[in-house]
């Protein structure tokens, strides 16, 4: 979540009005652009993000399970108890981690090593 909304602290209420941008006259408003329109992995964020607030579910996303019942931490935490706790994150088969931390390296680059 803090990945998404990192871009609306940067640049409050900027964003696409009738499928184009207003003017990008600060370096906050170009970086809110750049990192919608060069970072596939921030829309997934995004979108993501949105699904959760509205509590649905992504179809693209899937879950690894199956850690042996004496690697449970929190028996309590477990969804499904056939299944076992959740070990892995996916969407569109790729793990979240790394989806994730291509985001962080895009801020990072683009918006804290600039600024």
């Amino acid at each position: 979540m803090a990945l998404n909304h990192l871009r609306e602290w940067i640049a409050p209420r900027y964003k696409k009005r009738g499928g184009s941008w207003p003017p990008a006259d600060t370096p906050e408003k170009q970086f809110s652009q750049n990192i919608y329109d060069n970072c596939p992995e921030f829309d997934t964020i995004r979108k993501l993000c949105n699904k959760s607030k509205h509590i649905n579910r992504d179809p693209r996303t899937d879950s690894e399970n199956s850690l042996p019942i004496d690697d449970w931490k929190d028996i309590d935490s477990v969804k499904d108890f056939d299944k076992g706790p959740a070990k892995n994150y996916s969407v569109d088969g790729g793990n979240v981690i790394g989806i994730m931390k291509k985001v962080i390296d895009f801020y990072k680059t683009e918006w804290f090593e600039k600024s």
